[in-house]
Parts: C-alpha cells; sequence; structure tokens
C-alpha cells in the first residue's frame, strides 16, 4: 500500500536530524575544497550518497534540516573561494608594483540565486536555491563576519525554458540561451560599493553548466571590470574530478 501511495504522490520525506546524525555525518566532509567543473564554476561533492539526497530532500520537500546541512556545506565552500580569490588578487597587486593598500582591498561576496521562471515558481511554490542562499548569507554572517557578504537577487528568467531533467546534453547546452537579464534597480545597490565584488551564482547541481553558463554571461555583460563573476553548486555529475575549462 505504502509502495502504491508513493506512485500516485511520490514518496515522503524521510530525511530527519536523527537520520543525518546517524546515517550521513561519518560520509560528509564539511570542508572538502571545491573544484573548478568548468570555467568560472566550482562544485564541491559527486552526486553519490549522501549528497544525492540531500539535494533531493531540499528540492521537492523543502527539508529544513536538508536545509541547515547544505547551508554550512555551501558556507564552507564559499570561505574557500573568497580566500582563494582573495590570495590571488593580492599576489597579482604585489607582481604589479600596486600600494600596499590596494593588496588589502576587500572583495564583497555577492550571493545571487539561479532564478526560475515565474510560471516554474508558481508551479513549486518556492526556489530552493533562494532559500540556500538567503540561509547561507545568514549564517555567514554570523560565523564568517570577517567576510562582507549580502543577499543579491538581481538576476531575473524572462524566458521559460524545458526541465533540464528532461532534456539531452546537447539540447541543453542551448536551451539556456537569453533566459536571464539583471535587475537594474537591484544591480545599483552593489554597483556603487566600496568593495570589488564577488557575485557568485548558487546552484544545487551542475551536469552540462549550460543554465550557470549563460546566468555568468549576463553578469559578466553588465557588471564591473574590477569585478569577478562565478557560479556555485554543491553537487556535479562528472564522472571524475577533472576540471573542464570550456
Amino acid at each position: 500500500m505504502e509502495i502504491l501511495l508513493d506512485c500516485i504522490f511520490g514518496p515522503k520525506p524521510h530525511f530527519t536530524e536523527a537520520h543525518y546524525a546517524k546515517r550521513m555525518l561519518p560520509w560528509l566532509h564539511p570542508h572538502q575544497l571545491p573544484i573548478m567543473v568548468y570555467r568560472s564554476i566550482f562544485a564541491v561533492y559527486a552526486i553519490n550518497f549522501p549528497m544525492k539526497n540531500l539535494i533531493h530532500e531540499l528540492k521537492f520537500f523543502k527539508n529544513k534540516y536538508a536545509l541547515d546541512v547544505c547551508t554550512k556545506l555551501y558556507a564552507s565552500a564559499l570561505h574557500h573561494i573568497y580566500m582563494y580569490i582573495h590570495q590571488l588578487h593580492s599576489m597579482y597587486s604585489i607582481k604589479s608594483h600596486e600600494c600596499s593598500t590596494n593588496t588589502a582591498l576587500k572583495f564583497a561576496l555577492c550571493i545571487i540565486p539561479l532564478p526560475m521562471s515565474k510560471f516554474r515558481l508558481r508551479q513549486k511554490g518556492y526556489n530552493q536555491c533562494e532559500l540556500m542562499c538567503k540561509s547561507i548569507v545568514e549564517y555567514m554572517k554570523k560565523f564568517h563576519s570577517d567576510i562582507p557578504i549580502h543577499y543579491a537577487p538581481i538576476l531575473t528568467k524572462i524566458r521559460r525554458t524545458p526541465q533540464q531533467a528532461r532534456l539531452s546534453r546537447l539540447q541543453r547546452l542551448h536551451s539556456q540561451k537569453n533566459s536571464f537579464y539583471i535587475n537594474q534597480n537591484l544591480y545599483k545597490n552593489f554597483m556603487f560599493s566600496t568593495h570589488n565584488n564577488i557575485y557568485i551564482v548558487i546552484d544545487d547541481i551542475v551536469t552540462t553548466g549550460s543554465t550557470l553558463k549563460e546566468a555568468l554571461r549576463t553578469l559578466q555583460h553588465n557588471t564591473r571590470p574590477s569585478d569577478i563573476v562565478c557560479g556555485l553548486a554543491l553537487c556535479h555529475t562528472l564522472k571524475n574530478n577533472h576540471h573542464r575549462s570550456t
């Protein structure tokens, strides 16, 4: 009977705090370094147990325990990316013989949720990337207060596209073209910041990277040359850890 109900209504969420502590905690490495899976796109974990379960619970059931766990994992990855970029900037400044005050210049993290189309948002009721970004910013302001961070929902999806899971790899590569635009009214709040900005678009899983690549392309055409634009997904579907540059 339970199997029949699952087939009709979908499986019930089973991820609880106790389930995480007993079943998933031993498999997680909270300080695992993100890798660059595509140019300017980082990911942390392969999409297998327990990450597949975590993403599923957050994406389809809005599970608060999954949200809490993912928040900490994203925050750790963002901290690594921030320190990596800041160190590269400092090294470049020293090689360029710039003033020491410039080498100490801090970047501000601007966390951008990958947006859904209005149709998909009405259909689902929430965007898990928005939930995640708000939670990440709140967490990092509390536990990584040395890093300036802002919630920056400046991207909007203007064209409804097919769900990526239903498309072939070739179809995915072309389905997202010209599907995003920048909300200029919101962007102005960050454009005149005293910091250089690192705009990081947050997604849950990266496969071909077509959606994130298009989002980054839109940002790169609208942000300042001194700003940095990249994407971060918690999971990737690559079969090995070798990054791709395209």
